[in-house]
């Protein structure tokens, strides 16, 4: 993995990534066991986790470069 975080409840949160993706993995800490496991993929443009945190509810926050595009036509008259 890229990053991980600890969360109060003793569940380990891992990031990693690839080429133009990246994935979020909630792991039991003791067995390793695999909890959920959510990819992240905008339309083959590059998303890299580079950090990720545990707030104090549980809720999973990563940090990192998200490609984002935009196409917009205008017409001037």
């Amino acid at each position: 993995g890229r990053a991980l975080a600890l969360a109060t409840n003793g569940f380990v949160i891992v990031v990693g990534f690839d080429t133009n993706d990246f994935t979020v993995v909630k792991l039991a800490a003791e067995e390793g066991t695999n909890i959920w496991l959510r990819p992240y993929d905008y339309v083959a443009k590059q998303d890299i986790s580079r950090a990720v945190t545990v707030g104090l509810a549980g809720e999973v926050y990563v940090g990192g470069i998200f490609t984002y595009f935009c196409e917009t036509s205008w017409r001037l008259r």
